[in-house]
Order: C-alpha cells, then sequence, then structure tokens
C-alpha cells in the first residue's frame, strides 16, 4: 500500500469517525432538550397551580384581630351621617419597597365607584404616615371616612394582631370580625375580589389569602 492510499485511508478513516461524533453529540443534545422540555412542563405545570392559588383564599370562620387597641389616632375625617358597615384597612410601612409598589394598587381601589360605605383606616408602622399622602388625596376625592393610625409598638402590634409583615390589605365588619386578608403585595385581580366582595352581604368567614411579596413589619 502506498503512502497516498494510506493517506486516503486515514482520512476516511476520521471522516466516519467525525460523523459519528456528530451523530452521537446530536444524540446527546436531542436528549438534554427532552429532559428540559419534561422539566420546564412541571415547572409551568407548578406556576399554573401558585398562580391559580394565589386568589383562592383559605377560609377561617369567627376570625378576629383586635386592631384599635394597638393603634393612636392621627386623624379623624368623618362626612357621612351613618356608620360604615364596613372597615377597609391598609397596612404599611415608610420604609417598605413592597408598600411603596402597593400604594399606587390601593389609589385605583379607593378611587373605585364599587368602594361605598366603607370607612378605610390607613395603618402606618412606626411612623407618621406621610407615605399615605396619595391614598388621602384619593380618599378627599371621592368625599369618604377615613382614619389616619399608627402602631405605638411594631412588636406587640404584630403579636397581639398576629400581623407580622406589609404590606397587608384587610376587610373587616364591625371593626373586629375579620372578612379578608391579603398579607403582602396583592395586584389588582386579587384586590378586584375583595373590592367586588365589599358590595356584597357580609360573610360570617375570613378569607385568607396566601402570601405574596411581604417584608417584616419590624
Amino acid at each position: 500500500m502506498t503512502p497516498n492510499q494510506v493517506w486516503k485511508y486515514g482520512l476516511r478513516a476520521f471522516a466516519y469517525v467525525a460523523v459519528l461524533a456528530v451523530l452521537m453529540l446530536g444524540w446527546q443534545i436531542q436528549r438534554e432538550n427532552a429532559k428540559l422540555t419534561r422539566a420546564n412542563d412541571v415547572l409551568r405545570s407548578a406556576q399554573a397551580e401558585v398562580l391559580a392559588g394565589a386568589n383562592h383564599p383559605v377560609l377561617i370562620r369567627g376570625f378576629c384581630i383586635p386592631l384599635l387597641e394597638h393603634l393612636d389616632l392621627v386623624e379623624d375625617h368623618r362626612v357621612s351621617k351613618a356608620p360604615s358597615t364596613r372597615q377597609l384597612v391598609l397596612v404599611y410601612k415608610a420604609s417598605c419597597d413592597s408598600c411603596k409598589r402597593q400604594i399606587p394598587i390601593w389609589e385605583n381601589i379607593l378611587r373605585d365607584a364599587r368602594l361605598t360605605n366603607v370607612e378605610t383606616w390607613l395603618v402606618s408602622v412606626g411612623d407618621d404616615g406621610g407615605e399615605a399622602k396619595p391614598l388621602i388625596a384619593a380618599l378627599r376625592d371621592r368625599n369618604l371616612d377615613y382614619k389616619l393610625l399608627r402602631t405605638r409598638s411594631a412588636a406587640a402590634f404584630a403579636i397581639a394582631t398576629g400581623i407580622g409583615t406589609v404590606p397587608d390589605t384587610i376587610v373587616t365588619a364591625g371593626q373586629d370580625t375579620v372578612e379578608f386578608v391579603a398579607p403582602g403585595f396583592g395586584d389588582k385581580t386579587r384586590l378586584d375580589l375583595i373590592l367586588d366582595a365589599i358590595g356584597e352581604a357580609p360573610r360570617p368567614s375570613a378569607h385568607i389569602f396566601p402570601i405574596s411579596g411581604a417584608e417584616p413589619l419590624n
């Protein structure tokens, strides 16, 4: 066998090996892609369950929170003569980033025409309530009743009420009887569910939404 033939056979063998290597690599990539596809399907399914559960609250009958016992009244703005049947309680803290994102959504809720016969309680944790200015402006524009309240002690408030995170959106009937609790950042979809329910008859069970995007109270 001449050197030229040896070179040709060697080159042909190298080409076969190269093709085989490419085929093996393609098979391996296809196998890994199938694994990733299955993993992504599982993650998408889990995400869908989480998103669906976010707006399906747990029900607790006879749930109460003693709010006023641990709050100081800063401002009481009352316009209506008849007492409100419900209280919309918005708990926030000046240093809370989630609260800063929540306040514009709260403001839209307060400007919604469905919000009637409700007194809004703006509960500031440990400061003078300056972050509530857009909320107060919305309430005054609609001539709605509100209270500006401040916690005496964030730690004592958390222990007594069980509210350990901010922001929080709460609806009470008769001040202490809780109807809705949405701890953490609440998007418009979640708060719309609460807003729709405000126009209905009072509920005997508290609806507790899963916590989402909350920050510690202290």
